[in-house]
């Protein structure tokens, strides 16, 4: 298993236990969801990272509208420039 592949295996994990412990609005399993859209970009899983930082943002803005609201907005525009997305 290469190190991309036990990367997210353990970032998933992550982020269900999070999930299940905590719910989906949690910070702590929001950071989670936000390291596993990261992986993703790195991995050049585009949709799949702009799927899950879109989910990110829509809960930050509306429960935690602060710094790290930028945070993810400026993830979710990284992952559009890479994938080529104009919209």
């Amino acid at each position: 298993m290469d190190q991309f592949n036990q990367a997210d295996s353990l970032y998933q994990y992550v982020y269900h236990e999070k999930t299940n412990k905590f719910g989906f609005s949690h910070p702590t399993t929001l950071i989670a969801m936000h390291n596993l859209a990261v992986l993703y970009k790195q991995q050049k899983r585009y949709p799949e990272a702009e799927y899950l930082l879109k989910q990110v943002l829509e809960c930050k803005q509306k429960n935690y509208p602060s710094a790290t609201y930028a945070n993810s907005l400026y993830s979710l525009a990284d992952i559009l420039l890479n994938s080529g997305k104009s919209d």
